[in-house]
């Protein structure tokens, strides 16, 4: 956030959310080390436009079939990644004085956050970009599924070898 307490207005927020005077970014994180550099991205952005901010993980239903295949309890597996990102990501973000709330979904990553980008009115969804091995294609397939499931802009954070890469 700016020092002065000033907030830019560069971002028009969408049609979905013309009441609202606040621009909304939903944030899909999926707890890998590219996670750094999108919420550094994220707390720059959002600080300077005073935006609310949605992150989201969303656990896929193959990972919770793999936790309940091997008679671990899916439903304590969600509550516990769900405690880590309110421990570890929720307070980076406040600390820096930014409004954000916390959504642990189950399902396909495209799919859900194009839905809970459509359900909250959001102007933005921000991810992780490809870092070249072996999650490539995957990051990728999401980035193409969303822009294919939602009319909401997409910015895909870049990652280079030598750590964050943050403009």
């Amino acid at each position: 956030m700016l020092s002065n307490n000033v907030c830019y207005t560069t971002l028009k927020t969408s049609d979905r959310n013309a009441g609202g005077t606040v621009p909304r970014i939903i944030v899909g994180l999926d707890a890998t080390p590219r996670d750094a550099a999108v919420l550094e991205w994220v707390a720059k952005f959002a600080g300077d436009l005073c935006a609310e901010v949605i992150v989201v993980h969303v656990i896929p239903r193959t990972t919770l079939w793999l936790v309940s295949s091997v008679q671990a309890d899916s439903d304590r597996y969600v509550a516990r990644v769900r405690d880590r990102f309110e421990r570890d990501v929720v307070p980076q973000l406040r600390a820096r004085g930014i409004s954000v709330t916390l959504r642990v979904a189950r399902g396909d990553a495209a799919s859900t956050l194009a839905a809970i980008a459509d359900k909250t009115s959001s102007d933005l969804i921000v991810i992780g970009g490809p870092d070249h091995h072996a999650l490539h294609d995957a990051v990728s397939s999401i980035a193409r599924r969303l822009e294919h499931s939602s009319d909401v802009p997409i910015v895909l954070v870049p990652q280079t070898k030598a750590g964050i890469h943050v403009q």
